[in-house]
This record gives structure tokens, sequence and C-alpha cells, in this order.
């Protein structure tokens, strides 16, 4: 059986000393190939048909903009007075828009994407004595594994690296809080 024909998935970020959206591959054109891989049954039993190559996609392109935005920080775009974090051409909005879906069933990596930089927020806000080993990691991360992480997604819609940065099992991570804890910190 011939192998199915895979979108560009290799990434390209830091070389030639530079740091770009123009160097990570198609998002939009990966998006759309994994539509339906890895099917996931849901709590209710029912089968979501979007499968969860979706989600490993959106997580993926999270770490490759950590990735993207670490070695530089400040860009030379100013908004409203202000110098926006990371190199040009790597905010958010212009990687979100990068994957603006062809299709609506498509979208879901793009709200995935987003979820994953906020996970970070999270992290970096109530955790900060996490942020060591997380930047150890992001630092380590090659655009080599990136591009062995994209192929599993877009071959299997499965990441073999989606603990690459940190687990994702909270409990691993993050301290337990108790319900009294939690009312606390709403309070504060």
């Amino acid at each position: 059986m011939a192998k199915r024909f895979l979108p560009d998935h290799e990434f390209h970020i830091g070389e030639n000393d530079e740091a770009h959206i123009g160097q990570f591959p198609n998002l939009r054109s990966m998006a759309l190939h994994v539509v339906g891989k890895a099917p996931a049954q849901m709590p209710d039993g029912s089968i979501d048909p979007e499968g969860m190559g979706m989600y490993a996609l959106g997580q993926l392109i999270g770490d490759a903009h950590f990735k993207l935005m670490r070695p530089w920080p400040t860009s030379s775009t100013e908004w409203f007075g202000l110098l926006q974090s990371g190199p040009d051409n790597s905010q958010i909005d212009i990687i979100a828009d990068a994957m603006l879906p062809l299709s609506l069933r498509a979208s879901t990596v793009r709200v995935v994407f987003l979820y994953r930089v906020g996970a970070f927020l999270d992290i970096a806000l109530h955790w900060p004595e996490r942020l060591p080993a997380i930047i150890a990691a992001l630092d380590a991360l090659t655009n080599e594994r990136l591009t062995e992480r994209a192929r599993a997604i877009l071959e299997t819609g499965t990441d073999p690296g989606a603990g690459d940065l940190w687990p994702l099992d909270p409990e691993k991570w993050a301290p337990v809080c108790n319900a009294t804890e939690v009312q606390e910190v709403r309070h504060v």
C-alpha cells in the first residue's frame, strides 16, 4: 500500500539567526490533514468525529510558538508605545490567524493552540517555581523534535511529545489545593 502524501510539516525555527512565522510549516494544510485522525470516545459514549489529532496539533503549534519566542526577548514592533514580546512576526494573533480554518472542523486546532498558551500563562502565574524546568525543556526542544512530533500527528493523530514541556497531568506539576485554599485565593 502506498504511503499517503503528508503536507509540509518541517519546522525551521531560528535558522539563519532569524525567527518568524515563515519558519513554521503550512498550518492550515496540516489542520485539514488531521481532521478525523484518532477518533476519541467521549464521556457520554459518543465518538468525537474530529479526532484527537486536532488537539495534538494545536498543542504542538503552541510548543512551537514558545520555541519561536524564547531566544528573542523583544520585537521592534511597537503597539501603542509598547514593545511586543518575541521576534517580529511571532505574535499570538499572527500565528492564530495563520490557522484560520478553510474548514470549520479544522478550527479546533486554533482553539487548542490558544488553550496551550493559556495553560503556560496559568503555570507562570500560579506555579512560577515550575518555570525553570519548562524553560530548560523548551531550550532542549529542537526543530527535529517538532518535525518528528508533527509527522506522528499527521500519520496517527497522536503526539509522542505532548508532555515534552510539562506533564499533561496537572497533578504532576501543580500542588494539590483543597477547596478552602481555592476559596481563599479567589478572595485575595
